[in-house]
């Protein structure tokens, strides 16, 4: 039996049954009560975390290092990552995101985004922001080779 090991999580699932598609788009936490030695579980309550930022952060550094290398590998491309997110830098409104976006960036890494883009990027927020999250990437990747 060949089973694959989530980048994300570390779980393991067996390769027939993997339908990444059919999980909920959620964080939830489980609380389980034990039955007694060799009796099982029970499932006493479920609950979102999804806005819990202990839960939460963790896991965006995580997807944000794992986006990096699919787009690295060519498994994605930025434009597919920029058009999912909905992030076409041809309305104000995208721009508005992404300049968000670049804040969140700029926060996490604890610098000003000019620290991570050139003069050629200063007109462009979508160029700032691959800056900003090549940087962040590089810095969760260079943390992980510490540690």
């Amino acid at each position: 039996m060949t089973h694959l090991l989530c980048p994300l999580c570390g779980g393991s699932k067996p390769l027939s049954t993997f339908d990444p598609a059919s999980l909920e788009l959620d964080i939830t936490m489980r609380k389980y009560t034990g039955l007694g030695r060799g009796r099982g579980f029970r499932l006493d309550s479920t609950q979102s975390v999804l806005h819990n930022t202990n839960i939460t952060q963790p896991i965006a550094d995580r997807i944000l290092a794992l986006l990096g290398l699919f787009i690295r590998e060519g498994i994605v491309s930025e434009t597919e990552v920029y058009e999912s997110l909905e992030l076409h830098a041809n309305s104000e409104l995208d721009s508005k995101k992404i300049r968000n976006l670049i804040s969140k960036v700029s926060s996490a890494l604890d610098e000003p985004p000019s620290y991570w883009s050139s003069e050629e990027d200063d007109s462009d927020p979508l160029a700032i922001l691959t800056a900003g999250l090549d940087r962040l990437v590089s810095e969760y990747l260079a943390m992980n080779a510490v540690n």
